[in-house]
C-alpha cells in the first residue's frame, strides 16, 4: 500500500536506479546506439552535467522514500545548447568504436531536435514494474507540464515506440495526440519506429 509520494530533483547518487529506468524506456534503441555497454554509458552520462541525459534534467518520483520512477525532459534551447557536448561525452565513452556509431547519433539528434520553440520535450519517462498502475505516470506528466508552463511553453511532446501500445494508450488517455510517425534505421535490419505525440498545455491549470 502506497503511503507517501514525493517528486524531487535527481542527484548523481540516484545514478544506478535512474540509468536503469532510462534504459528500459527503449532498450532496442539504446542497444543499437551504444552497443552492449549501453547501460554503463547512460550511467556515466547521467552523472555528468551539461548533456541531454544528465541528472540536471531529471525528476524522480519516490514512494515511501524509495525511487519508483523518473522523467527526463528539457526545452528546445537546452537541446541546441547541449547536443554537441552530449556527443563529445558519448564519443569519450564509446572510444575507438565511435566512428561506427556517429551516424546513428546524428539520426537520433535529428529526431530530438525536431521541435518548435514553444515545446517542452519529454525525452524519457519510466516506472519500475511494481509501481505501475498507481497513477504515478500521470503525476510525472503533470510535473512536466508545470515545468513547461514555468518556461512559458504552450505544449509538451514526446516520442514513443509505435509497438508500445500500452504507453500509447496511456498518452492518449492523458490528452496527447499523434503528430507524426518517423523511423530510425540503424542498418543490418535494425530499425526503431517512433510516434511523435503532443499535448497542448496553454489552458491547463494545475
Amino acid at each position: 500500500m502506497i503511503k507517501r509520494i514525493n517528486i524531487r530533483l535527481a542527484t548523481p547518487k540516484d545514478n544506478k536506479q535512474i540509468s536503469e529506468l532510462i534504459y528500459i524506456t527503449s532498450p532496442d534503441l539504446f542497444l543499437y546506439m551504444f552497443g552492449r555497454r549501453a547501460k554503463n554509458i547512460l550511467s556515466h552520462l547521467f552523472e555528468n552535467r551539461s548533456n541531454l541525459f544528465s541528472y540536471d534534467h531529471c525528476r524522480v518520483i519516490e514512494v515511501d522514500e524509495e525511487i519508483a520512477g523518473m522523467i527526463l525532459g528539457y526545452e528546445y534551447e537546452t537541446i541546441k545548447k547541449e547536443s554537441k557536448n552530449t556527443g563529445r561525452l558519448i564519443m569519450r565513452e564509446v572510444g575507438p568504436f565511435f566512428v561506427f556509431k556517429v551516424f546513428n547519433l546524428i539520426k537520433m539528434d535529428r529526431i530530438i531536435s525536431d521541435l518548435s520553440k514553444d515545446e517542452y520535450y519529454i525525452s524519457n519517462i519510466a516506472l519500475f514494474k511494481k509501481y505501475r498502475g498507481y497513477g504515478l505516470g500521470r503525476k510525472l506528466i503533470e510535473d512536466a507540464i508545470r515545468k513547461a508552463k514555468g518556461l512559458n511553453k504552450s505544449r509538451i511532446s514526446l516520442d514513443v515506440e509505435d509497438n508500445n501500445l500500452k504507453a500509447i494508450d496511456f498518452y492518449y488517455h492523458l490528452g496527447f495526440k499523434n503528430l507524426k510517425s518517423k523511423a530510425i534505421n540503424f542498418g543490418f535490419n535494425r530499425k526503431v519506429s517512433l510516434l511523435r505525440m503532443v499535448k497542448d498545455i496553454e489552458k491547463i491549470k494545475l
